[in-house]
């Protein structure tokens, strides 16, 4: 798994975030947010900047 998947599904389960809730915050499907944490999906730029609107990091 790629290093950057595993940072994100680690700040999602530190912040305590199932991925309905983070996908509700962020607009995006839960499959997709899914798909990018196990690293069949490559996430584009303006995913991770949604998601850190979103607060899902500090």
């Amino acid at each position: 798994m790629p290093q950057g998947t595993v940072f994100l599904r680690r700040q999602r389960n530190q912040r305590r975030l199932t991925l309905e809730m983070l996908s509700a915050k962020v607009g995006m499907s839960q499959q997709h947010l899914s798909e990018i944490e196990s690293g069949k999906r490559d996430p584009r730029l303006s995913s991770i900047e949604r998601m850190a609107e979103a607060e899902m990091w500090e």
